[in-house]
């Protein structure tokens, strides 16, 4: 929905740099618009912090 690659999607919802203003705002619509709320469960059992 907003153009661009998972692992771009994945940069903005996880706060880290090197993404455009105007890439970071797309994304941040489309997740807004598509109702997309992060699992923090699943977020900690992906980082290790779940154990």
């Amino acid at each position: 929905m907003a153009g661009v690659s998972f692992a771009t999607v994945s940069r903005v919802l996880n706060a880290e740099p090197h993404v455009r203003e105007e890439t970071r705002l797309r994304v941040k619509r489309a997740v807004a618009l598509l109702g997309y709320e992060r699992n923090e469960a699943a977020a900690q059992l992906r980082r290790g912090a779940g154990s």
